[in-house]
């Protein structure tokens, strides 16, 4: 017996991995869908006397204020966001860039940064509430990357543990796209 396609002519998941991973893939889109919304439902015109800024069309080269992860958090991070260093919420490490999950979190933020300021509506307002108030509180928390650093002393935290899974665990994963 073969299961009826939905109504856009996909197919049912076959598998519970295959649904979970529609899930994600649906989450993910939804979450895009409501910025589109949102950027359309309260998009506010330029104030009076300030020409506006031309959006960067698809195809225009377009130069990034910072040309590296490093002149970002140099350059800018550390200096716009300073914090007393110390207690729960104020970690920080000197040798940030020896910490993976600080470079991929600061690395994320960077390429944000860089896209969001050529919006000139909202795109600074959405980088500081989409990724900014999310990154920050997480890189300087006493259980972030720098949680174990102190400001004179660097100590990188140790992997987590984890064993192998025995043969066979896990299935394949698959990604198939049926078109309607």
């Amino acid at each position: 017996m073969s299961a009826e396609p939905f109504d856009d002519g996909t197919l049912p998941p076959t598998s519970l991995s295959e649904a979970a991973e529609r899930i994600v893939y649906l989450e993910q889109w939804l979450g895009r869908l409501d910025g589109v919304v949102a950027d359309v439902q309260y998009r506010q015109p330029p104030a009076p006397g300030v020409p506006p800024r031309e959006p960067v069309a698809p195809g225009d080269e377009w130069v990034p204020l910072f040309g590296s992860l490093a002149e970002f958090v140099q350059g800018f991070f550390v200096t716009a966001f300073a914090r007393t260093l110390g207690g729960p919420t104020g970690m920080w490490c000197a040798q940030w860039w020896d910490h993976a999950e600080a470079i991929m979190r600061l690395e994320a933020l960077w390429r944000t940064f860089e896209a969001a300021r050529l919006d000139p509506d909202k795109g600074m307002a959405t980088w500081f509430a989409h990724h900014l108030d999310h990154h920050l509180p997480i890189l300087l928390s006493g259980s972030g990357p720098f949680g174990q650093c102190r400001p004179d002393e660097h100590r990188p935290p140790p992997a987590l543990p984890s064993l192998p899974a025995p043969e066979g665990w896990w299935e394949p994963m698959t990604h198939t796209y049926r078109q309607a």
